[in-house]
């Protein structure tokens, strides 16, 4: 059996190990089109902090592909799909050539989106997305220098953290408010008071009109003020690589990904995808979205592989689970904000407690803030939010459980915690916002 993998980011280095798996004799090849090998696109704003070398994330070493008889091919272009006659064009060392399959898992990935704006085109203007991009702005980013980072996502704000930790003044440009897409607008006022206390200069509720300068970016227009800076980083999304799939006639969804079903194909049967090329149904509300997280493109790669060698498994849950350190705070998100929600015709209310970590008497001790998004109607958890200083990721991971499960305000309010006087307090800060929500339902009855 032939196998192709279109892509060596974690969608398409997952579909190939997970592939080899179950079929130690067939024959897989992953093109690349970068000059690395797979990395950990999460950890590229911690080595512009200076947090760990840039080398040190790659994931998937060349020696692994080669110990597991998987051919790597990079950096190579894959040019067509011709799904008629079952071959790979691409181009490689300078030459074209042809790579028959007969399974192809396209996981081409995604690229920054940059905005159009007057002076885009300018020298300084950058993005983060690959290994290259954060070695441009490690070897570019001087202490002293002013930066403005684009954005409210999460990576917008990695970036303006990143910069900061270097000595660099930031101004950070929020067109709506922070991390709007994973927080309700409590919490997402925390994180930017957060942000301001440690020195992030927020202009919220403004966008870039333009870029000046001659031939590099000298200052960007905002509000009608003129900032001057040294560069800008734009952080203002992702967009799914489809050219190759559209062409090959592959259905592209309403996200503007390809489509897929239930077990990552496409609407051509010998074709699957994974990752942020690839559309999928979130399982609150169903809704057709693009994930753009590496837990998912990890999962969803490794079914892709599976299935394209014989298996018959379905893509794992998407609750969208997401979390961040930020300057010493963690935040985390799981399912849909209030807003996502009504927005999905899901009528919903939510809670909100701050609740120490510890008992009260506990010296060495701190604020655990959760929030819950539920039902009117029969109390389901459709999404949860946190925010703490440490064990926030833990916090995310049961409430991911929750909403993955269905589970209500009552479910979660009598659920059996552990307790410790130095670990855990004897009411979890989830189940004291949970009996908080149901006290609500009740009352309303």
């Amino acid at each position: 059996m032939r196998i192709v993998v279109v892509g060596c980011g974690t969608a398409g280095a997952s579909a190939a190990f997970a592939a080899r798996m179950l079929n130690r004799n067939a024959s897989i090849t992953v093109i690349g089109d970068e000059e690395q090998p797979t990395y950990s696109r999460c950890a590229l704003p911690f080595a512009i902090a200076q947090r760990l070398p840039l080398e040190n994330i790659i994931t998937f070493p060349e020696k692994r592909f080669a110990r597991a008889k998987i051919e790597l091919l990079k950096p190579a272009v894959a040019e067509e799909i011709d799904t008629q006659r079952c071959v790979v064009r691409y181009r490689f060392e300078g030459a074209e050539k042809e790579a028959p399959f007969d399974a192809l898992i396209y996981a081409a990935g995604g690229y920054a989106a940059v905005p159009k704006i007057d002076g885009a085109d300018l020298d300084g203007n950058y993005v983060l997305r690959t290994y290259n991009d954060a070695a441009r702005l490690i070897s570019i980013a001087k202490a002293g220098m002013t930066a403005v980072v684009n954005g409210a996502s999460f990576v917008a704000l990695e970036v303006a953290e990143a910069l900061k930790q270097r000595g660099l003044n930031v101004h950070l440009i929020v067109r709506s408010r922070p991390l709007r897409s994973f927080l309700d607008e409590p919490l997402s006022a925390q994180v930017k008071w957060h942000l301001e206390s440690c020195g992030i200069v927020v202009h919220q509720g403004a966008e870039i009109e333009r870029l000046e300068g001659g031939d590099r970016v000298s200052a960007v227009v905002v509000g009608g003020e003129r900032l001057g800076c040294d560069f800008v980083v734009h952080a203002v999304g992702t967009r799914a690589r489809v050219e190759l799939a559209r062409a090959a006639g592959l259905k592209i969804g309403k996200t503007g990904a390809v489509w897929t079903d239930s077990k990552l194909r496409t609407s051509v049967g010998v074709v699957y995808a994974a990752g942020d090329c690839a559309e999928v149904e979130e399982c609150v509300a169903g809704q057709r979205v693009v994930s753009a997280l590496g837990t998912v493109a990890m999962r969803h790669g490794m079914v892709a592989g599976r299935n394209a060698v014989g298996a018959e498994q379905n893509a794992t849950p998407f609750v969208r689970a997401t979390v961040m350190r930020l300057f010493g705070l963690e935040i985390g998100s799981v399912g849909l904000t209030e807003a996502q929600a009504k927005n999905a015709g899901i009528d919903v209310a939510t809670a909100q407690v701050k609740h120490p970590a510890l008992p009260h008497y506990w010296v060495e001790n701190e604020d655990v803030t959760v929030r819950l998004v539920y039902e009117k109607k029969n109390g389901r958890i459709v999404g949860g939010q946190v925010m703490c200083r440490t064990g926030g990721a833990l916090r995310v991971n049961i409430l991911s459980v929750v909403v993955e499960r269905r589970m209500s305000v009552y479910d979660l309010s009598v659920s059996d915690f552990c307790y410790s006087p130095p670990c855990a307090d004897v009411w979890a800060p989830e189940a004291v916002c949970a009996t908080a929500a149901l006290r609500r339902l009740e009352a309303q009855k």
